[in-house]
């Protein structure tokens, strides 16, 4: 049985969502490949996770040494997942630099 068909493994999936955050010490691409993994495997489904309710949690998560690209890309609209993860993963590389 595939576990996402299951109401009850999709509200873990989504919890989980919600309670991720970047971990210090691993890398960024880590925090963000985990989210759209379980954006991915809820797709389609009831609890499906939209591109602006990802980029709403990748915002409020992230940690305030990127604050100002957040401002920035809240400001531009029609930006895409992938230029806001692309765009964060320059500059959190950047900042490690």
């Amino acid at each position: 049985m595939d576990a996402v068909s299951t109401a009850v493994k999709r509200m873990m999936l989504l919890r989980k969502f919600r309670d991720l955050k970047p971990t210090t010490g691993e890398p960024i691409q880590t925090y963000f490949s985990q989210l759209m993994e379980i954006k991915n495997q809820l797709a389609g489904s009831d609890e499906a996770i939209s591109d602006t309710s990802l980029k709403t949690h990748i915002y409020t998560t992230l940690p305030t040494m990127v604050s100002v690209t957040v401002e920035i890309l809240q400001s531009r609209a029609g930006i895409s997942v992938q230029e806001v993860i692309d765009a964060l993963k320059r500059n959190v590389n950047a900042t490690k630099q």
